[in-house]
């Protein structure tokens, strides 16, 4: 019989893209909040979440390391298989009249950081991500803190998506940190008939534990969308910028819960 929680099965199980929830995550992000078209964040949402009562999203690039709960050791071990870099785009939305977010765009730079997506219903890209990185020992580097400027940057099939930038303007508190709410996603599955159904498509609620927040950091911000054939961001071009905020976080998806069949 061959093994594995997932594709690919082998002898031993030990050829799987991934290994089995639950996954924990320790990452450093940039975050900017943004003021976006009624109208274009509406038609991006699934049923049954709704608009929130302001159209307003977050666009983020972020530097994760992550463990599967059984092979924590793999971070001393095979970095290669626990350091990625993530970007995305999060909407305001609600559930039942509960606050919640969509994640309408996302990208990695791993596929087995793609595929933990796509069963949760993160719908992940590969994508090459760049976030400004420094060293306190680096001479030519002034030491974070005010003044410091910060840049993340998705490229995709050779088309810059999404740039972000803050600039620190002094330290913040968990106040600054984005509500972002409870994640709602949509697992799809394509039919492989022609023609049919889905095998899979449902909203799922995602299950979060072992939250912390640290380092809290806030500045002035911008954003802006590129072009692409592959992507259909442009439509939630920000309409203003609201500010940004770098931060660090750790926390453990344990997994999802289908709240929702179509």
């Amino acid at each position: 019989m061959l093994k594995g929680y997932c594709l690919p099965l082998s002898p031993q199980g030990k050829a799987s893209l991934i290994d089995e929830l639950p996954w924990h995550y320790g990452s450093d992000s940039i975050f900017v909040k943004f003021r976006s078209d009624e109208e274009a964040i509406r038609e991006r949402l699934p049923e049954p979440l709704t608009p929130a009562p302001e159209p307003i999203g977050y666009a983020y690039v972020t530097e994760i390391v992550s463990v599967g709960d059984k092979n924590r050791d793999m971070v001393y071990t095979n970095p290669a298989g626990t350091l990625y870099m993530e970007g995305g785009v999060v909407l305001e939305c609600r559930y039942k009249d509960e606050p919640a977010i969509f994640v309408t765009a996302m990208w990695v730079n791993q596929d087995w950081s793609m595929m933990r997506g796509w069963f949760q219903g993160l719908p992940k890209k590969i994508a090459r991500i760049y976030l400004t990185k420094l060293h306190p020992l680096n001479p030519a580097l002034k030491p974070f803190g005010v003044g410091t400027g910060l840049t993340g940057i998705v490229e995709r099939l050779g088309d810059r998506v999404l740039k972000a930038t803050i600039k620190i303007k002094k330290q913040g508190t968990l106040q600054d940190v984005p509500k972002l709410g409870t994640s709602y996603n949509i697992r799809h599955f394509p039919n492989l008939q022609p023609g049919e159904r889905p095998s899979v498509n449902e909203l799922v609620k995602l299950d979060l534990a072992n939250q912390k927040v640290a380092n809290i950091w806030v500045g002035d911000a911008t954003l802006s969308f590129g072009e692409s054939e592959n992507e259909e961001l442009t439509r939630l071009q920000p309409r203003k910028v609201e500010g940004g905020c770098y931060f660090s976080m750790g926390y453990t998806i344990m997994g999802s819960k289908i709240v929702h069949k179509y």
